[in-house]
């Protein structure tokens, strides 16, 4: 696979990453940890030099911090939903804002997520980055075999437009 071709899935996959559970779940490079109970990209697999492990687990510590930060203050906010939806008195536009409240620390979750995954690629050579590639991708089916329907390809139709379009603009000749 050619470098336009990696760049573009990566690209399209950073962007549909966006919205998937994967975002906001770290990957560590000692090891299958899962704080979270849902990541299973395990770095170890991509034999990694001690400088690039090293590199790997600060990014992983950095998340965990941020994860453990925002984290009780989404349950905090979940509960408060709970507890605004059972009552008969609620307001609606306070259930609304809470709601928003939930959205917005889960998108910062998220986003910090693809920050760091984006740094961790830059720690990669491009044979490491194209065994992690198949390793996400492995990891997205799977998911979608979890919940019960099988995901032959884990790009979404609406992205293999996207990853098409930008291949043709980095490669014209590639139409």
């Amino acid at each position: 696979m050619n470098n336009k071709k990696i760049g573009a899935l990566t690209t399209a996959f950073c962007l549909g990453i966006l919205n998937s559970p994967l975002a906001s779940l770290p990957a560590y490079a000692d090891g299958p940890q899962q704080p979270c109970g849902h990541c299973r990209i395990d770095y170890t697999r991509l034999d990694l030099t001690p400088d690039q492990s090293n590199k790997i687990q600060g990014l992983d510590r950095e998340f965990q911090d941020k994860y453990q930060q925002i984290k009780p203050a989404i349950l905090d906010n979940q509960q408060k939903v709970k507890k605004l939806m059972a009552s008969p008195q609620s307001d609606a536009t306070e259930i609304m804002m809470v709601q928003q409240k939930i959205d917005d620390l889960q998108g910062e979750l998220r986003r910090f997520a693809a920050q760091i995954l984006i740094k961790k690629k830059e720690c990669l050579n491009s044979t490491q980055k194209e065994r992690l590639e198949q390793m996400i991708k492995e990891e997205l089916i799977k998911r979608g075999q979890d919940k019960g329907g099988v995901q032959a390809n884990p790009v979404p139709q609406r992205w293999q437009k996207l990853i098409r379009g930008v291949e043709g603009i980095f490669n014209p000749d590639s139409k």
